[in-house]
């Protein structure tokens, strides 16, 4: 009978465990911008959404390591050389959570759907009025286009060097941390030296 009951103990903790698990589980719908200044929406966990946040203010804070170095790199580019660093394609990467967050991570894919979904139909929307705008203005009127292979090329090359770079000066800094670290504990872990001749002259 005693058995009976702690085993039924046991399996009342472990649901109890389990529903609060469940209950604080939680999912959102983020909206992150690349360091190309392009956009995406995805369904991150809060454990995901706050490793990224993270990992953003991070190379917020190594950020101006990382570009000065990349100037460097690029003025050494034989393609690029004599050109000034362009500054305007690299943009910091940025999370931010859209809405409130879900129970449920389907729940939150099926409303991601739905906001895709509508954007879809505003750009639709957007471009049939914009060829009605052309055709109003008449036979000259001419799509704009703001496409530029060479600046594009540029730019590319440019986030190229600087994710490299900041790559880097990652690593030395996980580097570093780890060398003091070690420090450290081989200070704490070394003993006091003996005085000379202590010993000898408590026993005299």
């Amino acid at each position: 009978m005693t058995i009976t009951r702690e085993l039924r103990t046991a399996l009342a903790l472990s649901i109890c465990l389990a529903s609060v698990a469940l209950a604080g589980e939680k999912y959102y719908i983020v909206k992150v911008t690349d360091l190309a200044k392009e956009t995406k929406m995805e369904v991150m966990s809060a454990e995901a959404l706050k490793t990224l946040e993270n990992e953003i203010k991070e190379e917020g804070r190594l950020w101006t390591r990382a570009e000065n170095a990349a100037i460097k790199e690029w003025q050494k580019n034989e393609q690029y050389k004599g050109k000034a660093w362009p500054k305007g394609a690299i943009s910091q990467r940025t999370a931010k959570a859209v809405g409130q967050p879900f129970p449920d991570e389907s729940k939150a894919e099926d409303k991601l759907s739905k906001i895709e979904e509508n954007e879809a139909e505003k750009a639709e929307e957007e471009a049939e009025k914009e060829k009605e705008r052309a055709a109003k203005a008449g036979a000259k009127a001419k799509d704009k286009d703001k496409s530029n292979p060479e600046r594009d090329n540029m730019y590319a090359m440019a986030r190229a060097i600087f994710e490299q770079k900041l790559t880097e000066v990652k690593e030395a800094e996980v580097k570093a941390k780890e060398a003091k670290a070690a420090g450290a504990e081989g200070g704490a872990a070394a003993p006091a030296a003996p005085k000379d001749g202590g010993e000898e002259k408590k026993a005299e």
